[in-house]
């Protein structure tokens, strides 16, 4: 199954931790959506590692069931996942600094204020081309930080076929990932 890391910068990824409520006994975290100009040719639902780029941040952990704060400094590391179970992809155009128009309908203000971006944030980055909304779901923060070196690129080769790279794929440094993505990239799942 292939999934996917995500580049987050740190105050996206301390906005994604921060519960401003609670609904069915499960968090309402404030950035549910994070906005892009692609999306993976995948279908929903997938799983997302978020890398938060360089930087500092500050978010909640549990450690044995207590609660702790994550001090990141310098960011680079993997510090979670999530679920994306929707991408919605719109062809807008601004309207005003109250709406955004897409051809088919109205983005709506909530939609926009889970984005915790302002719509001139939203334009001066996707620059007239698609936004690809992916909705955040089932949130894990992990205890430690895991290392970029820690995950390996997605093969193209189908299951079960002799690739020289996926054989003991974990043992060869060559194969794990190096570099972050710029903006995403597939990765193998465990």
């Amino acid at each position: 199954m292939k999934d996917v890391m995500l580049s987050i910068h740190p105050e996206h990824v301390e906005n994604i931790c921060t519960v401003i409520g609670e609904k069915n006994g499960k968090p309402i975290y404030k950035k549910s959506i994070e906005v892009r100009k692609s999306r993976p040719k995948i279908e929903t639902p997938f799983r997302v590692f978020i890398y938060m780029t360089a930087g500092n941040a500050s978010y909640p952990i549990k450690i044995d069931g207590y609660p702790y704060m994550c001090h990141n400094n310098g960011g680079q590391d993997v510090i979670g996942e999530f679920v994306c179970d929707r991408i919605d992809e719109y062809n807008y155009r601004l309207t005003t600094f109250e709406q955004v128009y897409d051809r088919r309908h109205y983005i709506s203000k909530s939609e926009l204020e889970n984005t915790c971006l302002s719509i001139s944030e939203i334009n001066d980055y996707l620059k007239g081309n698609k936004a690809y909304f992916w909705h955040i779901s089932d949130l894990k923060i992990y205890d430690k930080p895991k290392e970029l070196s820690e995950f390996f690129h997605a093969c193209k080769q189908p299951k079960g076929t002799d690739c020289s790279q996926c054989i003991d794929r974990r043992e060869k440094t060559c194969y794990s990932i190096k570099r972050p993505p710029q903006s995403w990239c597939y990765v193998e799942g465990e």
